[in-house]
């Protein structure tokens, strides 16, 4: 698709190139904005792509289910079932650039003690019903 360019009558002089211009101061403004706000993101150690902000957890999953079955790597089904079950659980409603590093760490902890509490659970049962 082809875009319009506007160029000032003074740029139609013969022998000389055409400049091209904005048509609007507040593009400009709404550029520059863009940037500082792009800048500061990346200043703050946050992702800068343009969809970022926008992509959930679990579309993220999706890709990487997706890059398994085309690799036709053999842990596919394993990775589908931890997927599926544990981490789009815990993470996929959310927005994936507001999961931290501190989210994931205390993600493994909980579920570290989820199955530490598991083994002393089965290793009590019979000497509670013997």
């Amino acid at each position: 698709m082809r875009h319009a360019v506007r160029t000032s009558q003074a740029d139609r002089v013969v022998g000389r190139p055409a400049t091209l211009k904005p048509s609007g101061s507040g593009k400009i403004t709404r550029a520059k904005e863009l940037l500082r706000k792009r800048e500061g993101a990346i200043a703050d150690g946050k992702p800068v792509y343009p969809k970022s902000e926008k992509i959930r957890f679990s579309e993220l999953a999706a890709l990487v289910v997706d890059d398994y079955t085309i690799n036709h790597y053999k842990s596919l089904e394993i990775i589908k079932g931890r997927l599926k079950n544990h981490i789009i659980p815990a993470f996929g409603h959310r927005k994936a650039a507001t999961v931290t590093t501190g989210d994931l760490t205390r993600y493994v902890i909980e579920r570290q003690t989820l199955v530490l509490l598991s083994a002393l659970f089965f290793q009590c049962l019979p000497v509670l019903f013997p």
